[in-house]
């Protein structure tokens, strides 16, 4: 039976009851959506009187003329603006919010633009309606995959977004479109917006370290030339509530309490989150911790751009109340929901857990602002500068006004006023502590987010109370309202395709759980779809990976850790063919020589290559180890460390005996690996500053590692010389001949790489032959990037749709449980 030919007085009822269950802005995006149909029509304009009865009620409230204070900074990223394309006439005033801007018009002709005020329409429609006839559903290409448009779900920050679907794999994704429109870039600036988004949307540990810091990075950015639009396609969470979503339910929660008993939310919170209607502190002290977390890594780690620049830190540029996510916690890892689906029952399911959910950063400064039109006045001054003039104070500052808002539950006053940290009457009865450190962070009185973190935990922990529990009435009540009313339209109708109707409208998809690095299969066995077929791939011969996939006895006595792995997995047929260099290997790669290469990862790679951690390793710089002789040995008489600075003199020639460093009257002979993968991660980790770092090496003697731990010894024992060389850590722990030096970079403590199985730093006097065995490496400052010399091993194959994905495949036989134990016994430090 046709949809169309059910009577209107049985679809009525499932139309309203569709339509309700969301708030007043996506009721009217859905009902616009529906009118395009012109069978539903008649149903639409009978219940648009019930649907809209409060319209009339709610003008004055959405007409109230907003007045901020004209000494609001803009730091404080509050926009009173509705559109920053304001020569577009659109008739809901922000084109990039706009539902009306239907790719298909009513006519069923494709479109471009609106046929009202001619703004780039959108890629889909806002909901989709199942068994209607519909649009071609558009897709776009990039490098890792097809990615097919669902619908659009509104707008976040300078673009909107779209629920999509990555073809092949099906997995779902979020696509933001960012536009160019032409009444406000020519030809010439769309091509150099395009061009510089291309450089700048996304970035990247430049070590190649996956780690999960809370920054929602791009999967990948594309542009289209020919339509000027740029976008980028992110995982799932970035649909979750942004901090915006939750202080505008606070302010729905509060209209409900003041007029409505019915449906009424009880929220979990103390005595100060009931009376302002925000969070409570302890909610507040939670989003300050994990943001001032994220920064703090922002601010402080090297990054890579897609233009393979590499930076040191990265501002955010762009903090403000959009772009901060809500991302709720379980133990099974992230439950994301959409916000198109029902915005008041994800944002409220948020606030029930209380302090269960993360906090995540999204939209970067570095590309938003490429969208801001050039010439255009009409945008706010405050808005725009405060993308283009960011530095790291500012994302402080920024971040205080957020929790300023977020303990008081709003923005704008009740008499239409922004409100100001500065009017002590806008604060209310919050603690006072907390008070205190958000108004420090507003002034921007710290340094650094590393600072402001370290100052939040201080604070006394009794003064955060820890908020009572949720009503069990409320509870029972939201999870059965849905169950009944299905019984109660099944049984009345009984009617097997009203049934399918009424489940195509309540019925909410479940999203796959976000990605994380730690290894997912516990075997290298349990490992599927191996691709068939005989594959070449390499490394850099003498390097780490050279050393550990020969060598005996690493895992366990006669068996190489090859030979363990095809054991395991015998339909991986792998032939490994070493090359002379780290660039060499990776160009075999990018040529088809080779299906992929495990390399370590201390520089960007080409574009058409991507990455995946497997293990980490580390460079150790060491000098003799006696312990009978210990007391007028090097460690002793070093303090068992060595300054970066000192290590670059040493090498680069300038240092002919011990004591020209403070040490002991001892000559300096200088030594390193014939290895030249370890030489490169020595030249470019830690001899950065030398001018000529081809040259930096010149004054050393190269020996193989072993011999040269044995070399050194024999120095210091007969020859009463003080010799110092580096190797890899793996290497080098596990034997008692040299004593691996703690390094230090100036301004920051030591940082030794070896601890004990307490957990202690070995130190000089540690008898390291006496207790072999007991001492391994620090893993979590290989992990962190804390240790100076560590860098991360990858498995690098192409990104190429018609290679073979082996080299994936691969990562994945080592990213295992099983994999990462047997990487472990080899010396390497496991991802997790």
């Amino acid at each position: 039976m046709k949809f169309q030919k059910v009577p209107q007085i049985i679809l009525k009822p499932f139309v309203k009851n569709y339509l309700n269950k969301y708030s007043r802005v996506l009721k009217h995006t859905k009902y616009n959506a529906l009118m395009r149909w012109s069978w539903m029509q008649p149903i639409l304009e009978d219940l648009k009187g019930e649907l809209f009865a409060d319209e009339a009620e709610t003008v004055e409230e959405t007409a109230k003329t907003i007045t901020p204070p004209p000494d609001l900074p803009r730091e404080a990223g509050v926009q009173f603006f509705d559109s920053p394309y304001q020569r577009y006439a659109c008739v809901c005033n922000d084109p990039l919010q706009c539902d009306r801007a239907l790719p298909i018009t009513q006519a069923g002709d494709k479109t471009q633009a609106c046929t009202s005020c001619g703004f780039p329409a959108l890629l889909a429609e806002p909901v989709l309606i199942p068994n209607l006839p519909e649009p071609k559903q558009q897709k776009i290409a990039g490098l890792r995959g097809v990615y097919r448009i669902e619908r659009w779900l509104g707008r976040l920050g300078m673009g909107r977004i779209y629920a999509a679907t990555q073809l092949g794999i099906n997995q779902p994704v979020i696509i933001k479109e960012y536009l160019l429109p032409g009444r406000y870039f020519n030809a010439e600036e769309i091509y150099k917006q395009l061009q510089l988004f291309k450089s700048v949307a996304g970035i990247c540990l430049a070590d190649g370290r996956v780690q999960d810091f809370r920054f929602l990075q791009p999967i990948e950015a594309i542009i289209d030339e020919s339509q000027g639009r740029c976008y980028l396609v992110m995982d799932e969470r970035y649909a979750c509530p942004t901090l915006n979503n939750y202080l505008a339910n606070c302010r729905g929660r509060e209209e409900r309490e003041k007029g409505k008993g019915e449906g009424e939310i009880r929220v979990r919170g103390n005595k100060e989150n009931k009376k302002n209607q925000g969070m409570s502190s302890s909610q507040v002290h939670l989003v300050l911790n994990q943001t001032l977390q994220t920064l703090e890594f922002l601010h402080g780690q090297k990054f890579r751009f897609p233009s393979a620049q590499i930076q040191n830190g990265v501002v955010h540029g762009n903090i403000n109340l959009d772009s901060l996510l809500m991302v709720k916690s379980n133990h099974n890892g992230y439950e994301q929901s959409l916000k198109v689906i029902d915005e008041d029952t994800i944002i409220g399911s948020l606030i029930v857990e209380d302090l269960d959910f993360f906090i995540y950063l999204c939209d970067l400064a570095i590309w938003e602002r490429i969208f801001i039109p050039i010439s255009e006045t009409s945008v706010k001054n405050n808005f725009k500068d405060k993308l283009e003039n960011a530095d790291k104070p500012q994302d402080l500052i920024s971040l205080g006004y957020i929790a300023f808002y977020l303990l008081l539950g709003k923005v704008i006053s009740d008499a239409g006023y922004a409100i100001d940290p500065e009017n002590e009457t806008h604060w209310g009865d919050i603690n006072p502590h907390l008070k205190k450190f958000i108004r420090r962070l507003i002034k921007g009185e710290f340094i650094s987010a590393e600072v402001a973190r370290q100052e939040l935990l201080k604070l006394p922990k009794a003064a955060f109370e820890v908020p009572v529990e949720f009503s069990a009435e409320a509870e029972t009540e939201t999870r059965t309202k849905f169950p009944r009313l299905l019984i109660f339209l099944l049984t009345t109708l009984g009617l097997g395709v009203i049934g399918g109707l009424a489940w195509l409208f309540f019925a909410k998809p479940q999203l796959s759980n976000a990605t994380s690095n730690t290894p997912q299969l516990n075997l290298i066995k349990e490992v599927g779809a191996i691709p068939i077929g005989k594959f070449t791939y390499t490394a850099s011969k003498n390097g780490i990976w050279d050393y550990i996939i020969q060598q005996s006895d690493l895992i366990q006595k006669g068996q190489t850790l090859e030979q363990r792995i095809t054991i395991a997995q015998p339909k991986l047929q792998l032939s490994y063919e070493p090359t002379t260099s780290t660039e060499e290997a990776i160009a075999q790669v990018q040529s088809g020589k080779s299906a992929f290469a495990i390399v370590p990862l201390i520089q960007p790679l080409p574009a058409d290559l991507q990455a995946q951690p497997i293990a980490y390793d580390g460079i150790g710089v060491f000098v003799a180890f006696s312990y009978s002789q210990r007391e007028k040995g090097l460690p002793e008489k070093l303090n068992g460390q060595i300054t970066v600075d000192k290590l670059q003199q040493l090498y680069a020639g300038n240092i002919s005996n011990w004591q020209e460093l403070g040490g002991p009257n001892l000559a300096v002979n200088i030594y390193a690996p014939v290895d030249k993968e370890v030489q490169q991660v020595f030249i470019q980790q830690l001899l950065k500053t030398i001018k000529s770092k081809e040259n930096s090496l010149k004054t050393s003697q190269e020996l193989q590692e072993f011999e040269m731990m044995r070399t050194v010894l024999r120095d210091f024992e007969s020859q009463q010389a003080g010799g110092i060389g580096f190797g890899s850590l793996s290497k080098i722990i596990g034997q008692c001949s040299v004593y691996p030096l703690a390094l230090q970079i100036e301004g920051k403590p030591p940082i030794q790489p070896v601890i004990l199985s307490n957990n202690q730093s070995i130190e000089p006097n540690t008898d390291l032959c006496d207790r072999k065995g007991s001492y391994h490496p620090n893993s979590e400052l290989f992990r962190t990037g804390r240790y100076p010399g560590a860098y991360a091993i990858a498995v690098v194959y192409p990104i190429d749709n018609n290679r073979s994905p082996i080299g994936e495949k691969f990562a994945q036989v080592l990213k295992t449980k099983e994999g990462q134990r047997l990487l472990k016994l080899t010396g390497l430090v496991p991802l997790e």
